[in-house]
């Protein structure tokens, strides 16, 4: 996977929508959320603990 298509793999609403400017779109930030998903996701497939896995007892601080 690419660097651009791992900025594929974020979940967002399209409710969610952010101004062209924002900081996150322009900072660098979505490609690397981008990456650290990719991480994750290859951990996941090659059965490696996830590095930022959230569990159910976590959800009420963090969802």
């Amino acid at each position: 996977m690419t660097v651009e298509e791992s900025a594929l793999v974020l979940d967002v609403e399209s409710r969610e929508r952010l101004a062209a400017t924002a900081s996150i779109l322009t900072g660098g930030e979505v490609l690397r959320l981008g990456r650290l998903a990719v991480e994750e996701v290859e951990r996941y497939v090659a059965g490696l603990p996830l590095r930022y896995e959230v569990l159910p007892d976590q959800l009420d601080r963090l969802a």
